[in-house]
């Protein structure tokens, strides 16, 4: 999975790296996708959710389209059925162009048909000759049922089209042999480990007992050292939760997160100026995620702004 810029590493990079990896690429947006086609060459991709005014777009630039609405399907079947590609009439295109998957709602009620409407949407495509790659879902976090009703909907997409692909599984299954199916997402476990960030003092000093520091949120106990590091808010450091960073082996308490900087607290510690700041890697990555009460997700796609990605 290479949605939201491959969960923030940088779509084009992350795809060059995988090409041998890989047996398809998998993104949300049409801008994704069209932008990845210039970098994988003929290596399926599939569009999470493709606009029904994108499919035109899509289909040129040999996208398989994630059908889970029936204005897609509605707008997909004009194209297939030989009617005008644009206002201005433009050229006709085959159906035989045309590639997509067929998304199923089977509990987590965020995207995909319901699985009683399978039956005519794989009949409607199946007429019009439309050349369907796959069936998919997405696991919730309570997912009781869920394999049952894919099953369900799998066995129906299967008698209009017999080697259609199935895949339910994203990283956190895994391990679980029984939703592999035919493939598997991988998404989170693909990246983790992947990613260090960094960034240096810019500025360190010491502070006097009962000063208040950066906006006065934060005051001081007792005599300590404050370190000022470059980054903040703007570039994706959360400015109410963003717990510690790391600097000589140790961890030093966040206490106020600006537009540009953030301070820390080094208690005994004077740091440099241009010395190392960890704020995030592999190893903290988890740890970070529950002291901040989310997901590794967000610490991953978070950063923006002025950050330079260097690739290793």
């Amino acid at each position: 999975m290479l949605k939201a810029d491959a969960y923030g590493l940088g779509l084009e990079r992350v795809a060059k790296a995988t090409a041998d990896l890989v047996d398809a690429y998998g993104v949300v947006t049409l801008e994704e996708a069209v932008n990845l086609r210039k970098t994988c060459g003929k290596t399926p991709i599939l569009a999470n959710y493709i606009a029904p005014n994108e499919i035109k777009t899509a289909v040129e630039n040999d996208v398989n389209i994630g059908l889970s609405d029936f204005k897609q399907v509605e707008e997909l079947l004009r194209f297939a059925n030989g009617f005008a590609q644009g206002a201005d009439g433009g050229d006709k295109v085959s159906s035989q162009a045309i590639s997509c998957s067929i998304a199923v709602d089977s509990g987590m009620h965020r995207l995909g048909f319901d699985v009683g409407d399978v039956d005519g949407v794989c009949r409607a495509l199946l007429t019009a000759g439309v050349s369907v790659n796959a069936i998919y879902s997405h696991f919730g976090d309570h997912y009781e049922n869920q394999k049952e009703r894919f099953d369900k909907a799998c066995n129906v997409a299967r008698w209009y089209f017999p080697n259609i692909k199935r895949h339910i599984a994203s990283s956190h299954q895994l391990d679980d042999e029984s939703v592999r199916y035919d493939c598997v997402r991988v998404g989170l476990s693909a990246y983790t480990g992947a990613l260090t960030v960094k960034s240096q003092v810019i500025e360190a000093r010491s502070v006097e007992s009962g000063e208040y520091v950066g906006y006065g949120d934060y005051k001081t106990e007792g005599r300590t050292n404050i370190a000022v590091v470059f980054g903040g808010y703007a570039d994706g450091i959360d400015r109410e939760r963003f717990a510690c960073v790391y600097a000589q082996g140790k961890a030093y308490k966040v206490v106020c997160v600006c537009m540009d900087t953030f301070l820390v607290d080094t208690r005994g510690d004077m740091l440099e100026t241009g010395e190392e700041v960890v704020l995030l890697d592999g190893n903290t990555l988890d740890e970070q995620a529950k002291t901040m009460q989310t997901i590794p997700y967000t610490l991953l796609t978070r950063w923006r702004g002025r950050i330079d990605k260097i690739y290793v």
